[in-house]
């Protein structure tokens, strides 16, 4: 992700160091604990000459004096030399004490009982300082007092430079202890009243300890503000402003309602951070950014940081404790219409709940969802194996072969669904290839889910009208055949000529072939429903566009349309008429022959009707295939498989609607008839005992 620049302070930093430089009193730097003060102050004295000398009180040892802590930031040359010069010295004393027995009762005694016993300076001090309010004890002799007693302060102060150059700095004054804090203000006395250096206490000024007894403010010169340049309602703008500019490639805006969250919650530049190398990770290094809903994921990083407790009710998926009172109240006073308006949201809760359970109208990147089971991705830390937009758009455009084996894959697919958005989208170069590619491969008569969907939709675009059905090439898809000779029902007819196995695609596409020419003639009519008139146009049509393409027979028309295009024998009687039983027992031995014949019983009203048949109809029965055989007596209900069906093992029994028991009887011995013929093909004939009676 593009590195956040840091925000321009210059106007307010070059203000403040005028004042540190001309004006060497004592100054409060206010603003909340990670909004930005420390970097301010350092970024001013890095650019304007400024000697900071730091003293973080809260990070000092509690048990150690402020004072040594300040004369060994101030002077550590001078401290350590101090030490190295004393620690001889107190060796060589120590080993003449060993020599006095007494000496060393002393030491002892002075060691275990003196800090119950003897006052320590600071806490004179501090006690001398809270008994009075004197000028003259905390202008004069206070100071006097200080630098006499205390060693370390004395030596330190000692050598403190008087030149405004110099900037002694309490950084995070507000963190440190109340004792600290009194001790600072012992130190802060002794560096004002005596060499006049300025300093600089920074912090958040509601959160002093001695803030409300009045104290800090009367050593307390000015107090400065946080630059609005480093205001909450500044510094997210442009962080989002990258942020998008980054996720531009999968065409996401992040939600503005969402953005006023780290508005209307304060947060600040230590919270930027967080949540830039939060999402930094998430999104860039773990390669989610285009696996899941961004707004949903931002919302989630957010609670994680943020609100924690709302993130372990996401992570445990109990949404409905989001929410508050009054948001569920108005979902219920609300239509499901009128649920994802323009409410305006002010709780946190409420809002995750109607991101969380808010349904988008894209396939992909797919949902928050505990239903369908789709959480992971969303949660903290969760490296996806899922593909990704750009992943998908990269086999796409740069590997043939990885995305033969998408389109053909026969289960639905994170693919599936990106496919899916990118054919609804304006992506037309992405388009063109998964199109051409689909075709490529339909040609070839393969199948798979992918592969179906496309091609589904490449059919629902192609006509505009009966005529473009007839005509060799439609304009409206010429740009994405791009040299291809044949369009989809080119390629059916083909198909079923060449006699390709028909695949779940083919047939999926004759549905939609058939759809469009039932569909665009009740719009012509202005009928809702098809007549037997509408039949015979729909039949007439056929015939047209079969003759076109080399299927002139009737037989192979009829045969064409029950098995490719799937019509029930009831509306095939009302488009074409059947074939005489002359020229069905010519036919019989052709492949699909039990077609014509059934074709011929429906149109003839002898459908079940076994006892009425004449005997041509039955020999016809009687020389038909094995494959035709089985078909025929399927289709007239009296043949049932049984399970598993690779054993091939058929009942002799009626199942269908009524039928006389002379018919039954006389379709029962033509099957019976054939019992042995049909063993020698492993079909296996299961004759029930009232059947052999």
């Amino acid at each position: 992700m593009e590195k956040i620049k840091k925000i321009d302070c210059s106007i307010a930093q070059e203000a403040f160091a005028s004042k540190l430089k001309n004006k060497p009193q004592t100054y409060f730097f206010n603003g909340k604990w990670g909004s930005g003060k420390t970097t301010f102050i350092k970024d001013m004295a890095e650019s304007h000459d400024i000697k900071l000398i730091e003293i973080n009180l809260w990070k000092t040892d509690a048990k150690g004096s402020i004072f040594a802590h300040a004369f060994r930031k101030l002077h550590p040359l001078t401290f350590y030399t101090t030490i190295f010069v004393l620690l001889p010295l107190l060796i060589i004393i120590a080993s003449f004490a060993m020599k006095n027995s007494i000496l060393v009762l002393i030491a002892i005694s002075v060691v275990a009982l003196g800090k119950y016993l003897l006052p320590t300076p600071d806490d004179f001090y501090l006690g001398l300082l809270k008994m009075t309010r004197l000028p003259l004890l905390q202008k004069i002799i206070f100071p006097h007092l200080i630098y006499n007693f205390s060693p370390y302060s004395w030596l330190g102060l000692r050598f403190v430079k008087k030149t405004n150059q110099n900037v002694i700095l309490f950084d995070d004054f507000d963190r440190a202890k109340p004792k600290q804090q009194e001790q600072a203000y012992i130190l802060f006395t002794i560096l004002k009243e005596r060499y006049k250096i300025p300093i600089v206490f920074v912090g958040d000024y509601s959160k002093i300890e001695s803030v409300n007894d009045g104290f800090i403010q009367k050593i307390i010169d000015e107090r400065i503000e946080l630059p609005y340049e480093i205001e909450p309602q500044n510094i997210w703008d442009e962080y989002f402003k990258i942020l998008e500019s980054q996720i531009e490639i999968i065409d996401i805006k992040i939600d503005s309602q969402f953005q006023k969250f780290f508005i209307i919650e304060e947060r600040n530049l230590r919270d930027r951070k967080q949540f830039s190398e939060c999402v930094e990770y998430e999104l860039f290094t773990l390669s989610l950014f285009d696996k899941v809903d961004l707004n949903q994921k931002l919302l989630i990083i957010y609670a994680y940081l943020f609100h924690y407790d709302k993130y372990l009710q996401i992570k445990q998926g109990n949404l409905d404790l989001l929410p508050t009172k009054g948001y569920k109240k108005y979902l219920k006073s609300k239509s499901s219409k009128d649920i994802w308006g323009n409410y305006l949201f002010s709780d946190f809760g409420d809002f995750a709940y109607h991101t969380l359970t808010f349904k988008n109208n894209n396939n992909f990147p797919k949902p928050f969802n505990y239903p369908e089971n789709n959480v992971r991705d969303y949660l903290m830390h969760q490296k996806s194996n899922s593909i990704g937009l750009l992943d998908a758009k990269e086999i796409i455009r740069e590997n043939g072969e990885q995305l033969e084996k998408y389109l053909e894959n026969p289960l639905a697919t994170d693919f599936s669904l990106i496919i899916s958005d990118i054919l609804k989208s304006e992506s037309t170069d992405l388009i063109d290839i998964i199109e051409k590619k689909s075709i490529a491969l339909y040609q070839k008569n393969k199948t798979g889910h992918t592969l179906i969907n496309i091609l589904k939709n490449i059919f629902s675009n192609e006509f505009s009208n009966i005529n473009d059905l007839i005509r060799e090439t439609t304009p409206q898809r010429r740009d994405i055949r791009d040299g291809y000779k044949n369009t989809l029902k080119e390629i059916l007819i083909e198909h079923f000529k060449n006699d390709k196995e028909l695949t779940q695609t083919s047939t999926i596409i004759s549905a939609h072939f058939k759809s469009q020419i039932h569909e665009k003639l009740k719009h012509d009519t202005g009928y809702n429903i098809l007549t037997d008139e509408s039949f015979e146009t729909i039949g007439e049509i056929w015939l047209e566009i079969l003759k076109k393409y080399g299927i002139k027979d009737i037989h192979t028309q009829i045969i064409f349309l029950k098995n490719w295009a799937n019509y029930p024998y009831k509306d095939l009687s009302k488009m074409y008429n059947p074939l005489s039983i002359n020229e069905i027992e010519k036919l019989k031995d052709k492949e699909n022959s039990s077609i014509l014949l059934l074709h011929y019983l429906y149109a003839q009203n002898l459908w079940g009707k076994m006892s009425e048949w004449g005997d041509n109809i039955k020999i016809i029965i009687e020389n038909f295939s094995t494959q035709d055989f089985i078909h025929f007596w399927e289709k007239q209900s009296m043949l049932r498989q049984e399970v598993p069906y690779h054993e091939k093992k058929y009942i002799v029994s009626f199942s269908g609607d009524d039928i006389s028991k002379e018919d039954e009887i006389e379709a029962k011995k033509l099957i019976i008839s054939k019992k042995e013929e049909l063993l020698k093909n492993n079909i296996t004939l299961i004759i029930p005992e009232d059947t052999n009676q």
